[in-house]
């Protein structure tokens, strides 16, 4: 309850409702009809379309951890994958893009993931971001099929990819051996026990890597842009998240994206100056303010369930909670401070911030100084059963603040009645404060504290 406060004091409120959440230009396409047909003919052989767990507490009682090793789950795979590299996406549907709504110009990433079923008018919005200097992803069999599940004789975007799809057939476990470049960077890894499509032969494309028989990493040029498919289920890539995992596999996609002019907002590192495991930062924009939740860790320790009725047990939890720093590096420095801290960082580069499991650490960044909340009355006193006036204001306001506003009574009792968040911008905000008929007669106190840097401006007025 302590770490969630700030979300109960308008934090919540302010990220979920009064701000946008950010992308770094990366969109993954959410197709209706594809859901269906991944569980068609070899399908679920690649994976499963759903993010949702079917069989959770099956898994649990194995000891599993869905979250960080979602079976089968492609999307969600991509979701870890591309946040465990500092990244952030949002989805775009199969439906927008039918009616106008899918706006190119914001992305310079398409991803499809399984997306096995695509529309013609999809399919050409999909050429057009590609030649128009952006890049399409795809991990396995885009297109097999048309909007209505029904087979193609020709995959709709084999020609985007460079490459014929042969037919309909179950996924191949395979090690993976990848060397080459992408847009002069170069990668070289090995992959073990990808569930690849042997079903694809090479037409235009070029394959940076082989598993087995089988091109893996296909790259395409296509007008401005390229589309590269990587031939192999995301759900049998390795978990970037963990420390076991080597980081040439984080190298490969971070050389896609950078390939794509992708630009990092921050960087994620540990004492040593490498790339931190098992910690998220999720960024949202008010006015010119942005807010970063970072948590974790998100290591296996997260699966603590009760073999049998399914309670966490607390020991075993207790025990990894240890504070442990992460070291965040900006592009250009900014003002931090954070939240719910007493330390105000100033203007910097990078700087620390220690994480507990299951409790998110909150960061303003900003490009001036945060200014001290100003709280007038322009009446000072007011008659039971009236309403008092209350004006809120930010000096030199950069973006919406949550003021938390708290009454005290005359004989210095906290009045729980008044409890309050209000969302004060650029322009001030003004809110009534109702009197009951029976309010205490006296001296009042109301004080607005704001959320971010846990200053208060505080005045008084009088019940007569």
């Amino acid at each position: 309850m302590d770490s969630a406060q700030p979300v109960f004091d308008g934090l919540g409120k302010l990220l979920n409702i009064k701000s946008q959440m950010q992308h770094d230009g990366i969109a993954m396409l959410h197709s209706f009809a594809s859901s269906q047909t991944s569980s068609l003919e070899a399908g679920p052989s690649y994976g499963t379309y759903s993010g949702w767990m079917t069989n959770s507490e099956s898994e649990a009682a194995q000891g599993v951890d869905w979250a960080l090793k979602p079976g089968g789950k492609n999307h969600m795979v991509w979701h870890r994958a591309i946040r465990a590299l500092g990244l952030q996406f949002e989805y775009v549907t199969d439906r927008m893009m039918r009616l106008g709504e899918f706006r190119p110009d914001q992305y310079k990433v398409l991803i499809l993931s399984q997306c096995e079923a695509i529309g013609a008018q999809e399919a050409e919005m999909i050429r057009e971001f590609a030649a128009n200097g952006g890049t399409v992803i795809a991990d396995i069999r885009p297109g097999l099929f048309n909007e209505h599940c029904k087979p193609l004789a020709r995959a709709a975007l084999d020609d985007l990819f460079g490459v014929r799809h042969t037919g309909n057939v179950p996924a191949v476990k395979e090690t993976g051996l990848i060397h080459g470049e992408i847009n002069g960077r170069r990668v070289a890894t090995r992959i073990s026990r990808l569930d690849v499509n042997p079903a694809v032969e090479l037409t235009t494309g070029e394959a940076l890597g082989q598993a087995g028989q089988t091109p893996i990493v296909i790259v395409n040029r296509v007008g401005s842009g390229q589309a590269i498919l990587l031939n192999f289920a995301m759900c049998s890539f390795p978990n970037l998240s963990v420390p076991e995992t080597h980081e040439a596999k984080a190298e490969l996609l971070s050389a896609v994206f950078t390939s794509a002019e992708v630009k990092w907002p921050l960087h994620l590192l540990d004492e040593k100056g490498n790339r931190r495991r098992n910690v998220e930062a999720v960024r949202w924009q008010t006015g010119d303010l942005e807010v970063v939740a970072i948590y974790g860790p998100l290591d296996d320790r997260r699966a603590q369930w009760h073999n049998q009725n399914g309670l966490l047990l607390l020991d075993p939890l207790r025990a990894a909670d240890v504070p442990q720093p992460v070291r965040i590096v900006l592009p250009q420095a900014k003002y931090v401070t954070e939240i719910g801290s007493d330390h105000q960082v100033g203007r910097t580069k990078q700087f620390t911030v220690h994480i507990r499991p299951f409790r998110p650490v909150f960061v303003v960044l900003s490009d001036r100084k945060l200014r001290l909340p100003v709280l007038t009355l322009p009446e000072q006193a007011a008659g039971p059963g009236e309403s008092l006036r209350i004006r809120l204001h930010i000096p030199d306001a950069q973006g919406l603040h949550a003021l938390k506003l708290r009454v005290t009574t005359p004989d210095n009792q906290p009045a729980a009645w008044f409890n309050r968040s209000v969302m004060v911008g650029p322009g001030g905000a003004q809110i009534a404060l109702p009197l009951a008929h029976n309010e205490q007669i006296g001296d009042w106190t109301v004080q607005a504290t704001d959320l971010y840097t846990g200053k208060s401006a505080l005045s008084r007025f009088q019940v007569r």
